[in-house]
């Protein structure tokens, strides 16, 4: 759960930094909260490969008054994950980061998102428009029609076989096949 107003903490000079840990979607995600206290809030995503620290070069360039709370997604950063793969879909994340924006001091967040942080974010607008402010979107990816020749291919061997074993592979393909 975000924190509440008021509960961040002294004021830090512009670009400071503060890691928290909020459970997003059932899992103890990594936050790195810049510029703390602004009037204005912003969600970053990354995408995979990234962290709550992809956005981090870009700081210095926003706005004054903006604060950036920058999520570590499933598998990534320091975010903590259980087992329960039942949790880890694309709709669930994306419900899960409206209640989060929800709980924001402003109730309502500009998404910054990068390739597949962006389909999270893309979803979340979707069917929370009211908690979303401007799209800022870096190298968007992650917009797999099912059919896509990516998912075709778990179909065969030896990619069948590499889901059903590969402890790595496996929580990221369910969560970007979310049927």
């Amino acid at each position: 759960k975000p924190p509440k107003p008021g509960n961040l903490g002294p004021a830090n000079p512009r670009n400071g930094m503060i890691t928290e840990f909020w459970q997003i979607d059932g899992f103890e995600s990594e936050v790195n909260i810049y510029n703390p206290g602004g009037g204005v809030s912003m969600i970053g995503l990354h995408g995979f490969g990234g962290s709550a620290r992809t956005f981090s070069k870009l700081v210095p360039h926003l706005p004054e008054g903006v604060t950036l709370y920058s999520i570590s997604l499933p598998w990534h950063g320091k975010t903590k994950c259980n087992d329960d793969h039942a949790k880890l879909s694309l709709y669930s994340y994306a419900e899960s980061l409206a209640g989060i924006i929800s709980g924001l001091p402003t109730g309502k967040a500009h998404l910054l998102a990068h390739s597949f942080g962006a389909r999270i974010c893309s979803v979340m607008a979707i069917r929370h428009p009211e908690a979303c402010g401007n799209l800022f979107y870096i190298a968007p990816g992650g917009f797999y029609p099912p059919e896509d020749f990516m998912f075709a291919l778990t179909k065969y061997w030896p990619f069948s076989a590499l889901l059903k074993s590969d402890f790595f592979l496996k929580p990221y393909v369910w969560f970007l096949n979310p049927g």
